[in-house]
C-alpha cells in the first residue's frame, strides 16, 4: 500500500501505542462475526485534523482494511479472526482531504475470548451510511443497543457508587452540508432516535459522531457513520427522467460484499426515484429496513446476527 503524502504528525508515541495495545488485550470481545478489538490514541495537535483512518492489515507495513472513524480519540476494529496477528497504523486527514503519513506501527494478536462481562463501556449499535438527495427534508434515524455497560448493570443499585444517567450527543463533520443532528432520548432507555436535514443547496460527504457518556464510571462509547449529500446539478438532472405520470423501473441489487463487517450492496433504479430495501430470513416475514433515493448504497450492521438473510426492494 502506497503512504499519503504527509500533512500532519499523528500524535501518539511508538512505545505508548503498543502498551495500550497489550493492555486493551483483556478488552477484546468475541462474536459470531469475529473478534473486535477496541484502539485509543492522543489526539493530534494540528488545527487543521478533522478526523483519523485507522490502518490494518495481517503482515507489517502492508494494510489491505482501513476504517475512518472521524474527528474522535478511540475506536473498535471489528471481525478480525482469532488467532491472527493484525498490525495497525493511522493517518489524520483535513477537511481539504489531505492525508497524513502512517503514524508507527503496532501489533496485537487477537484470542477468542468469552464474552467480556466486565466492561463499563456504554454501547451503542452500528449505524448504516445513508446517500441523500440535495435539499432533501428531515431524515429520521433509530439509534438502538443503547446500555451503561455490562459492569454498570450490575452496579447500578450500588448506593456509593450509583450509575449516572446516559447522555447522547451527535456532532457533524461540517455542519455546512449537515448542520448539528437533533437526538431524542431519555435514560435508561435500550433506544433513542436522532434526526438530520442537509442545509439547503449543499452538498457532499459528512462524518456523524454519536456519542453516548454515562454509567458508574462515566466512561464514552462513540459511533460513526458518513452521510453523503448528492450535488443539485445531478438530482435535477434525475428529477427530469421521472414526471408524474411515469413508472419507476423496478429496483436492480448489486452487492459489494462485507465491508467493514456489514452485509452491503447497490440499489439502482429510476434515479430521484424512492425504494425500500426489505430483509427476510424465511420468505414469509419481511421486514422494512430502509427507504432512500436511487441510487443509493445499502449496508445492514445486523447482517451476522442470523444464519441466512435475503434482501429485496421495491419502488414507492
Amino acid at each position: 500500500m502506497t503512504r499519503p503524502a504527509k500533512t500532519s504528525n499523528f500524535n501518539v508515541k511508538q512505545s505508548w501505542l503498543r502498551c495500550l495495545l497489550i493492555f486493551l488485550a483483556s478488552a477484546a470481545t468475541s462474536v459470531w462475526a469475529g473478534v473486535n478489538v477496541p484502539l485509543t490514541w492522543n489526539a493530534s495537535t494540528d488545527t487543521n485534523v478533522v478526523g483519523y483512518k485507522i490502518y490494518y492489515g495481517g503482515a507489517s507495513q502492508t494494510y489491505t482494511n482501513s476504517l475512518d472513524v472521524g474527528n474522535v480519540t478511540n475506536a473498535v476494529v471489528p471481525g478480525l479472526v482469532a488467532g491472527t496477528t493484525y498490525y495497525f497504523a493511522a493517518t489524520t486527514y483535513t477537511s481539504a482531504g489531505l492525508e497524513s503519513k502512517f503514524s508507527n506501527e503496532a501489533s496485537y494478536t487477537t484470542t477468542n475470548p468469552l464474552p467480556i462481562v466486565n466492561s463499563t463501556l456504554p454501547t451503542l449499535d452500528s449505524i448504516a451510511d445513508l446517500t441523500l438527495s440535495c435539499n432533501a427534508g428531515v431524515q429520521s434515524i433509530d439509534l438502538t443497543g443503547i446500555s451503561p455497560g455490562g459492569a454498570v448493570q450490575k452496579q447500578s443499585s450500588n448506593k456509593k457508587n450509583p450509575a449516572k444517567k446516559l447522555k447522547i450527543v451527535a456532532t457533524s463533520s461540517n455542519p455546512k452540508i449537515i448542520s448539528t443532528p437533533k437526538v431524542t432520548y431519555t435514560s435508561p432507555n435500550s433506544t433513542g432516535g436522532l434526526k438530520l436535514k442537509p442545509v439547503a443547496n449543499a452538498s457532499g460527504t459528512v462524518t456523524i459522531n454519536v456519542t453516548v457518556t454515562g454509567g458508574t464510571a462515566n466512561e464514552s462509547f462513540t459511533r460513526s457513520f458518513t452521510v453523503t449529500v448528492l450535488p443539485k446539478t445531478k438530482v435535477a438532472a434525475a428529477a427530469q427522467l421521472v414526471s408524474a405520470t411515469q413508472v419507476a423501473a423496478p429496483a436492480t441489487l448489486t452487492t459489494a460484499g462485507m465491508v467493514n463487517g456489514q452485509f452491503t450492496f447497490t440499489v439502482n433504479g429510476t434515479a430521484g426515484s424512492s425504494y425500500i430495501v426489505q430483509s427476510t430470513t424465511d420468505f414469509v416475514n419481511w421486514t422494512s429496513v430502509e427507504t432512500n433515493t436511487a441510487p443509493f448504497l445499502f449496508s445492514d450492521p445486523n447482517s451476522s446476527a442470523s444464519g441466512n438473510k435475503f434482501y429485496r426492494a421495491a419502488s414507492l
